[in-house]
């Protein structure tokens, strides 16, 4: 008997009378997925069988998760770790620190992935912009909010001119509500970009100038 034909009576046995899955079989034997299911594809498995493969299912979904949550908890560790050994040499420049501690008073700090920054203020956006557009990798965006009478096209001309970006960077949210003279004219900012590392590195600069001003006195 032709090793194939083994390894396809083989491959029913595991089905049918252990109630393996596909996965399950196709590791044991090191045969090609689509080889396997042609073998198993008629076979069928008792409420028992199928219960269990159930289980396994969930398990190693459960298992999967697990591992998955301990090795990103362990990436974002080794992020802050390396920036807290840079902070002091980042903190010397200081447009760097500006933006770090406009960031403790203004930024996202509820989610662990994501980093953000909404001011009114187009200069603070502008600085807040281009230091998480040199230390992100990711796409970053700037989500203009605004009022349903004001005017999209101005605000796109003024944002892109403002930070030198395309059209592509903006995004608008826009709200309804009565005319407000004293809104800025420019809307509501906010830069933002997902990106674990960063979220984790801009922790350590934080918990840096924190410690600092604690071991610091006042005249």
């Amino acid at each position: 008997m032709k090793s194939g034909s083994k390894d396809a009576l083989r491959a029913r046995k595991m089905r049918e009378s252990l109630g393996l899955s596909l996965n399950e079989i196709v590791e044991r034997l090191q045969r090609p997925k689509t080889t396997v299911y042609s073998w198993i594809k008629d076979c069928k498995l008792t409420k028992q069988q199928q219960a269990g493969l159930d289980l396994r299912k969930k398990n190693a979904l459960k298992n999967g998760t697990h591992v998955m949550v301990r090795k990103r908890a362990k990436e974002r560790k080794a992020s802050y770790d390396a920036a807290l050994l840079e902070a002091a040499s980042m903190l010397s420049n200081q447009s760097f620190r500006d933006f770090i501690v406009l960031y403790m008073a203004e930024g996202s700090r509820t989610h662990k992935n994501l980093v953000g920054f909404t001011n009114t203020d187009s200069e603070l956006i502008l600085l807040a912009y281009r230091w998480i557009r040199k230390l992100s990798t990711n796409k970053v965006r700037v989500w203009i909010h605004c009022r349903e009478y004001e005017d999209r096209k101005s605000l796109t001309r003024f944002w892109t001119k403002h930070l030198g970006v395309g059209k592509d960077v903006l995004g608008f949210v826009t709200k309804q509500g009565p005319v407000n003279a004293k809104r800025s004219p420019y809307g509501v900012a906010k830069v933002g970009v997902s990106d674990t590392h960063l979220k984790s590195r801009l922790d350590a600069y934080m918990d840096y100038v924190r410690r600092q001003w604690a071991a610091s006195s006042i005249g």
